[in-house]
Protein backbone atom coordinates (compact mmCIF):
# COMPACT_ATOMS: atom_id res chain seq x y z
CA UNK A 1 0.00 0.00 0.00
CA UNK A 2 1.15 3.48 -0.89
CA UNK A 3 -0.21 6.72 -1.08
CA UNK A 4 1.96 9.68 -3.23
CA UNK A 5 4.41 6.51 -4.00
CA UNK A 6 5.24 7.14 -0.26
CA UNK A 7 4.81 3.46 1.53
CA UNK A 8 2.06 3.55 3.94
CA UNK A 9 1.85 1.85 7.40
CA UNK A 10 -0.08 -1.07 7.89
CA UNK A 11 -0.87 -2.48 10.89
CA UNK A 12 -0.97 -6.32 10.65
CA UNK A 13 -2.41 -8.63 13.66
CA UNK A 14 -1.23 -12.78 13.27
CA UNK A 15 -2.01 -15.67 15.23
CA UNK A 16 -1.00 -19.14 14.31
CA UNK A 17 -4.00 -19.44 12.16
CA UNK A 18 -5.23 -16.42 10.98
CA UNK A 19 -4.68 -12.35 10.67
CA UNK A 20 -6.10 -9.29 10.36
CA UNK A 21 -5.47 -5.87 8.41
CA UNK A 22 -6.46 -2.85 10.41
CA UNK A 23 -7.37 -0.62 7.23
CA UNK A 24 -7.27 3.07 7.79
CA UNK A 25 -10.53 3.59 6.22
CA UNK A 26 -13.83 2.18 5.36
CA UNK A 27 -14.39 1.25 1.76
CA UNK A 28 -18.04 0.46 -0.17
CA UNK A 29 -19.34 -0.62 -3.66
CA UNK A 30 -22.18 1.75 -4.34
CA UNK A 31 -23.79 0.66 -8.00
CA UNK A 32 -20.54 2.14 -10.06
CA UNK A 33 -18.92 4.09 -7.64
CA UNK A 34 -16.28 2.78 -5.65
CA UNK A 35 -16.50 5.06 -1.76
CA UNK A 36 -13.36 5.28 0.43
CA UNK A 37 -14.04 7.17 3.74
CA UNK A 38 -10.86 7.81 5.25
CA UNK A 39 -10.81 6.77 9.60
CA UNK A 40 -8.03 10.19 10.67
CA UNK A 41 -9.60 13.13 8.30
CA UNK A 42 -13.18 11.97 7.38
CA UNK A 43 -12.55 12.67 3.97
CA UNK A 44 -14.68 10.96 1.45
CA UNK A 45 -13.58 10.26 -2.36
CA UNK A 46 -15.72 8.25 -5.21
CA UNK A 47 -14.41 7.12 -7.82
CA UNK A 48 -16.22 6.24 -10.89
CA UNK A 49 -14.67 4.18 -13.37
CA UNK A 50 -13.74 1.48 -11.19
CA UNK A 51 -14.64 -1.75 -12.20
CA UNK A 52 -17.00 -2.31 -9.37
CA UNK A 53 -19.47 -5.68 -10.94
CA UNK A 54 -16.36 -7.08 -11.43
CA UNK A 55 -15.16 -6.52 -7.58
CA UNK A 56 -18.31 -7.62 -6.30
CA UNK A 57 -18.10 -10.66 -8.24
CA UNK A 58 -14.87 -11.69 -6.45
CA UNK A 59 -16.00 -10.45 -3.46
CA UNK A 60 -18.63 -13.09 -3.26
CA UNK A 61 -16.69 -16.20 -4.68
CA UNK A 62 -15.65 -18.81 -2.30
CA UNK A 63 -11.71 -18.98 -1.75
CA UNK A 64 -10.03 -22.04 -3.30
CA UNK A 65 -7.29 -22.23 -0.62
CA UNK A 66 -5.63 -25.61 0.78
CA UNK A 67 -5.94 -26.38 4.00
CA UNK A 68 -3.56 -26.40 6.86
CA UNK A 69 -2.04 -29.76 7.89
Amino acid sequence: MARGGDPEEIHLEETDTTFAIEWKGIYQIDGSAFIYADRDTARVTTVLGYPTEQIEQAAWQPLDLPLAK
